[in-house]
């Protein structure tokens, strides 16, 4: 994790991590109305950017390359956490 969710009470959880298929993204019991995330490369380019519909959201990094990329979790245009995702 590079940004803690900045939300008091807000867990979020993004396992597994490196992962070479899938991730996932749990909020827990948090209301997720209005939250979106952005996974992004090195060079900052927006490689998925998706709402989040439900309590957990699955990520497949099956098609992009082995590198590091971020995924950065923002809830009414407001970045609340960033993450470092490491791809096998």
């Amino acid at each position: 994790m590079i940004k803690k969710p900045e939300i008091p009470g807000l867990i979020l959880n993004v396992y597994p991590n490196p992962s070479s298929d899938l991730i996932k993204i749990s909020s827990g019991e948090t209301d997720v109305s209005g939250m979106r995330y952005l996974l992004v490369d090195m060079n900052g380019k927006v490689i998925l950017e998706k709402n989040m519909s439900g309590n957990e959201s699955d990520i497949s990094l099956s098609t992009l390359p082995p590198s590091i990329y971020f995924l950065k979790v923002y809830q009414n245009k407001k970045e609340i956490g960033t993450y470092k995702i490491v791809k096998k």
